[in-house]
């Protein structure tokens, strides 16, 4: 099993001191969109990062929530959401993003390729659960150190996401639906964004789910983040 050094550990620091990190290094490549400067905002990048909103302004971090191990965030703003990495230097480096919008009702066209199948299929046995009202089999795809964004406050680690889930499972009828039309996987394969519509039971759409997946030691994708956007009018 491969081990990370103790100085990378180390560099981790507690919660507050890596969120504060996370911080500072989100605001200062908010900083450099802003001006404008593509040399020094690409220096925020993962090589393998996947951008799906990097234009116009709107960076300023408001909502950041990093996992129990120290090694990714979530940066939210008015605009964005995006995931970062603790890269082996001690730098963090933006390696997902992906934008909010308004009202998006218009499907997506799926990519293809054999991790983002492995992903979709990921997410429509998540989804399935709750068709099926089998909530054992909603806490299977959840990631241990999960952060789900529900309510007031975000749900850290699969148990307080399974136990806040659990009345969604409650009786005959599923209170609403997902299902994936947009599938991306960074060149890593290490870390997916999936998206699409949900939906209540008549159909009608409601919003839009997002998940982030994280491909585990034994090749499994599991939950890491999730993060829905607002409601809108769609038909």
């Amino acid at each position: 099993m491969l081990t990370l050094p103790i100085a990378f550990l180390l560099m981790a620091g507690t919660n507050a001191e890596v969120t504060a990190k996370v911080r500072e290094t989100a605001a200062a490549f908010a900083k450099a969109m802003a001006e404008d400067k593509l040399t020094t905002s690409n220096k925020f990048l993962a090589a393998d990062a996947i951008f799906l909103s990097l234009k116009g302004a709107g960076w300023e971090p408001q909502q950041i929530e990093v996992l129990d191990s120290g090694k990714l965030a979530l940066v939210s703003g008015t605009k964005f959401n995006s995931i970062w990495r603790l890269e082996s230097n001690g730098s963090w480096k933006a390696v997902l993003d992906y934008s909010c919008p308004t009202c998006q009702c218009a499907p997506f066209v799926a990519t293809p390729g054999e991790l983002q199948e492995q992903v979709r299929q990921a997410e429509r046995g998540f989804a399935k659960s709750m068709a099926d009202r089998d909530h054992a089999a909603f806490v299977s795809f959840l990631a241990k150190d999960a952060i789900f964004f529900s309510g007031a406050q975000p749900l850290r680690g699969a148990d307080n996401v399974a136990k806040d889930w659990k009345d969604f499972y409650e009786g005959p009828q599923a209170p609403f639906s997902w299902d994936p039309d947009r599938i991306e996987v960074n060149a890593s394969g290490t870390l997916a964004l999936s998206s699409g519509p949900v939906k209540d039971p008549s159909g009608k759409r409601t919003g839009t789910f997002n998940s982030v997946w994280r491909r585990e030691a034994n090749g499994q994708w599991k939950v890491v983040f999730d993060k829905g956007c607002r409601a809108c009018n769609c038909p």
